[in-house]
């Protein structure tokens, strides 16, 4: 059975998906470790994504209970209806349906220059964020034989901003401090991996769900 390919930025297919390497791997453990269900911070995992769309789809996100089980239940199917998620359909027929949250955007948002108003973001899941970063940080060369591009970090940060929510910066960080070719352009403080003379900011805009 062939591997799965990845869309780069530059329009070219890799047979085998950066996230089945080693660091690929390496890093998903990481993700979950800090961005898992227990973690308590502005992310969503797959099993929380799978929640999301069946109380939109009706459903209750989670299974039938009473006492404080049907209180969380209540509690989280009120938190996905007031962040306005809703399904809508994917790029590619194969996706299905996809997760998306409405985000405020604009000059003061996130960094980014996109017009003042709201936008919907696809909801960025946490076992998944390695390939998002990978496709939106190497950019495939039209040139054969030439080496890939390596975006930065304010511009692979803005390039993920662009269409998903709930991808923390200190992730892209983090992804950055494993990658050598940026290595050679950055230097290490106390925040960790940075562009001279740039700060990291923080996390894209979506809300706190609930555990």
């Amino acid at each position: 059975m062939p591997k799965p390919t990845l869309l780069l930025r530059g329009g070219w297919e890799r047979e085998r998906s950066p996230g089945d390497s080693e660091l690929g791997r390496q890093f998903r453990d990481w993700c979950l470790r800090t961005y898992g269900d227990s973690a308590k911070t502005k992310t969503v995992t797959r099993s929380k994504y799978q929640r999301i769309a069946e109380v939109l789809q009706g459903g209750g996100g989670t299974g039938a209970g009473s006492g404080p089980a049907a209180g969380e239940k209540g509690k989280f199917q009120f938190w996905v209806r007031s962040k306005g998620f809703r399904l809508g359909s994917g790029r590619e027929p194969k996706m299905g349906q996809v997760v998306y949250v409405p985000v405020k955007t604009g000059s003061g948002a996130d960094g980014l220059s996109e017009p003042e108003g709201i936008s919907l973001k696809r909801v960025a899941v946490v076992e998944d964020f390695f390939d998002i970063i990978y496709s939106m940080h190497v950019e495939s060369s039209a040139e054969p034989g030439k080496a890939p591009k390596h975006a930065g970090q304010k511009k692979t940060y803005r390039a993920i901003a662009e269409t998903y929510a709930f991808l923390p910066r200190e992730a892209v960080t983090r992804f950055l401090m494993s990658c050598t070719e940026c290595q050679k352009r950055m230097h290490f403080n106390s925040n960790g991996l940075e562009p001279k003379g740039k700060g990291l900011r923080e996390p894209l805009q979506g809300g706190d769900p609930p555990l």
